[in-house]
């Protein structure tokens, strides 16, 4: 077994952008002696990852062809003790696979295939595991075969705040506005859901696509096949907004469209219900299944647009608007979140 200390002896570089999934590897990292360089997606908005006080040095870069450069060229070679990279989302993921021959003699890096067996290792050996929807349970339970036990933990949210935007006047709009997906996923289905919309292209619509974290070059092929359906009508957002600017946002969108089939979207699309949104998910997902059947919410299925006029398509009752809200306020609730962290951490 490998000690600690060895460990230590080499350079760690975290490749990121600023969220909060490479800010808890880098203070993992920091808590036990391992103060990391951090690669980093120039961004003016927020600091989250960037803010990190275990940071050794970070290098701000435009995009990741930019970070792969000035990875191999500064730490490529220079030590005779490699470091290791840990790329932390898609967009670095995917430049590092395409690359990994030109990196595995420089850096201990690993590609999908070891990823794949690491995560099953891990998720199999864990002591427990803590899922957001109890429907996750027969997935983890059919292709890992966990030992450990299962915890149903609540998705964070700030209710104060979206409280206090729920209560201020609606802005007038004359046209309805149409949010689709969440990030620059390929889960989304964004090119698959604008097929799907563009029957409604000419009528009094904007549509509204959230890019901001995830793969850059799949955000540029959604914005040119959603410019050629809808024109100008096509709205990408790809700069992060503050959380209060983008609870803004979500109170402004009329219609959510969420093509994605695993645990995916929850802060948005429970907070577009709050709010009195129509919801459109995938028929049979985990997400219909838990936000229709567990949290009783009026929703609708993507299966449907196929077939609807665009009256019945933007249409939702205040019955259903009310009956959201009242739902997803329950579960917004502190007390239930407090309760079931409790559960967890005192186990």
């Amino acid at each position: 077994m490998i000690h600690l200390d060895e460990i230590r002896k080499h350079e760690f570089i975290v490749m990121c952008y600023e969220h909060y999934t490479p800010l808890g590897i880098i203070r993992s990292l920091g808590e036990v002696g391992i103060h990391p360089i951090v690669i980093i997606l120039k961004n003016k908005w927020s600091k989250v990852a960037s803010a990190s006080k275990y940071i050794s040095r970070i290098h701000y870069v435009k995009d990741v062809e930019e970070g792969l450069g000035l990875l191999i060229s500064q730490y490529g070679g220079r030590s005779v003790v490699k470091p290791f990279v840990i790329p932390c989302d898609d967009q670095f993921a995917e430049i590092c696979d395409n690359n990994y021959d030109r990196l595995k003699d420089k850096f201990y890096i690993q590609n999908n295939k070891w990823n794949n067996l690491k995560k099953k290792y891990v998720i199999r050996n864990a002591h427990g595991i803590i899922n957001i929807l109890p429907e996750e349970k027969g997935y983890m339970q059919k292709y890992y075969h966990p030992k450990g036990k299962f915890f149903c933990a609540k998705y964070y949210a700030d209710y104060g705040l979206m409280k206090s935007i729920k209560e201020q006047k609606q802005v007038e709009k004359d046209y309805i506005a149409i949010q689709v997906g969440h990030s620059a996923t390929f889960t989304n289905k964004h090119i698959q859901i604008f097929h799907l919309l563009s029957k409604f292209k000419d009528e009094s619509i904007k549509v509204y696509v959230p890019l901001s974290y995830g793969n850059k070059n799949y955000a540029q092929r959604v914005i040119k096949e959603g410019k050629k359906i809808f024109g100008e009508k096509l709205i990408a957002l790809t700069e992060y907004l503050c959380e209060d600017e983008y609870d803004q946002f979500l109170k402004h969108m009329d219609i959510g469209i969420f093509a994605m089939n695993r645990q995916q979207a929850m802060g948005n699309i429970q907070t577009l219900l709050y709010f009195g949104k129509k919801i459109y998910l995938r028929d049979r997902s985990v997400l219909v299944h838990y936000f229709r059947n567990e949290k009783h919410c009026d929703i609708c299925t993507i299966n449907e647009i196929s077939k609807m006029e665009y009256e019945d398509f933007i249409s939702f009752s205040d019955i259903s608007k009310k009956n959201n809200g009242r739902m997803i306020e329950a579960l917004l609730r502190i007390e239930p979140r407090i309760k079931a962290w409790n559960k967890i951490f005192n186990d």
